[in-house]
């Protein structure tokens, strides 16, 4: 379960900051911010 939640949470951070290298300011911003935020979430 452990992998299934980790690769889950790689997809998550790659769609996220996809959405930071946008060109609107509040979706990169939430981007950005979802992104770290599950990539430093402790498991």
């Amino acid at each position: 379960m452990s992998s299934c939640c980790t690769g889950a949470a790689l997809i998550i951070v790659v769609v996220f900051t996809g959405f930071a290298t946008g060109e609107l300011v509040m979706i990169q911003l939430m981007g950005f911010g979802v992104g770290v935020a599950c990539s430093r979430r402790p498991r």
